[in-house]
């Protein structure tokens, strides 16, 4: 006689078993409780639970196991064609933890662009070739050529930006198509591709000149809107430039005072614990100046912190929830300085190598299990499955 195996999970009403466990489980953890049952498959598969486990996690930032990954690509030297995407993770020791992400399309990544929700905008060998990733899912998705890049003119340049609009409660990937290699063209081009609708749309142009700083301006996303450094068109000095992803217009966030009434190119932009921040590189004293905005707009809240580190390049500002996170390219390896302000002006930083080969310039994420697949299309998938089961 064969005995009948009870499984005691079945016994918990769906409504705790969702909004009581599953819920508040790490991303990590999801993935492993997909195999427990079909059930639990297809419930943690649900849009709606996604999209809800998804709010949940921003809110519990305080989480170490939600803390953000480092998303880097080793730099592509002559004859060697291959580059392929490595995820790092910190734990609270310090301990650096890092695996190979295996995509399904080319091993040629040459950029990161941004991050947000657990997305990823790549660049895989040309601004033609644009991937939208889920590293813990390792889905992909790759976008249409931008129509500025489709007649192939070498003078034609992009920067890319991604964010997600909380209007349309929709993602959004921002292109300003600029005049490489012309210094009276400064005219660029602003597109938007709008991850339910699937295409480009040219919104306008850009009232600011970003040929200076251009291709390095990664746009950074913090309240609703994609920065990049830029130079006002009529007295060539340095501005912050605002792209609203609700409004689709530009607007400009100030300077520091000093850095302002400057006519030296800041280093780079950032985000980190949530607030816009400014890396000034003092190359003939070797100080990195790192400017936080700690109230977004209002240019009397920037506030400023230096770190003397001797032989390294300008830094490029990562966000980790608890602690900021600075990647440092050192010539011949990676360094990653955990610091905050207080261990920053008593030089008490914790300097970890996560790799011994140059960088290219690196990018946090947060786990998530949102799709690139707009939910119709999800659904026709799952038609598509059950329809060849019952075949």
């Amino acid at each position: 006689m064969q005995t009948r195996v009870f499984n005691y999970i079945d016994l918990l009403p769906k409504e705790i078993l969702t909004e009581h466990i599953l819920i508040r489980l790490p991303v990590k953890y999801l993935g492993q409780c997909k195999c427990v049952s079909k059930p639990w498959n297809s419930l943690i598969s649900d849009p709606y639970f996604v999209k809800t486990h998804l709010i949940t996690t921003r809110t519990c930032n305080d989480d170490s196991d939600n803390n953000p990954k480092i998303i880097l690509i080793p730099k592509r030297y002559p004859g060697f064609d291959v580059c392929v995407l490595y995820s790092y993770s910190l734990d609270n020791n310090g301990m650096r933890i890092g695996s190979r992400l295996k995509f399904d399309c080319a091993n040629r990544w040459s950029r990161v662009w941004g991050s947000c929700d657990g997305f990823v905008l790549a660049q895989n060998g040309t601004w033609t070739s644009m991937y939208l990733l889920n590293p813990k899912t390792l889905e992909s998705k790759q976008l249409p050529v931008l129509p500025s890049l489709r007649s192939k003119d070498i003078k034609n340049g992009c920067m890319f930006g991604f964010g997600y609009d909380s209007g349309s409660d929709d993602y959004a990937v921002v292109a300003i198509s600029y005049r490489r290699f012309s210094s009276s063209i400064k005219v660029a081009r602003v597109y938007v591709y709008m991850l339910r609708k699937g295409y480009w749309d040219k919104v306008g142009l850009s009232p600011y000149d970003y040929t200076c700083c251009a291709p390095g301006g990664v746009g950074i996303f913090v309240g609703g809107c994609l920065h990049w450094l830029a130079k006002n068109v009529n007295d060539s000095s340095w501005l912050i430039s605002a792209f609203s992803l609700a409004t689709k217009e530009f607007s400009q966030v100030p300077l520091p005072y000093v850095l302002g009434s400057s006519r030296l190119r800041p280093s780079s932009l950032g985000v980190t614990k949530g607030c816009l921040c400014l890396i000034n590189w003092v190359h003939l004293f070797r100080i990195s100046e790192v400017w936080v905005m700690t109230d977004y707009g209002v240019v009397d809240s920037w506030v400023k912190f230096s770190m003397d580190i001797y032989k390294v390049y300008p830094p490029l500002p990562l966000h980790l929830q608890q602690r900021n996170l600075v990647e440092m390219d050192c010539g011949r390896s990676c360094v990653v300085v955990v610091t905050d302000e207080e261990e920053a002006k008593s030089d008490n930083c914790d300097k970890v190598i996560i790799s011994q080969s140059r960088l290219e310039p690196g990018m946090t994420y947060v786990e998530s299990l949102v799709s690139s697949k707009n939910e119709d299309a999800q659904q026709k998938e799952k038609r598509g499955r059950r329809s060849k089961a019952i075949k």
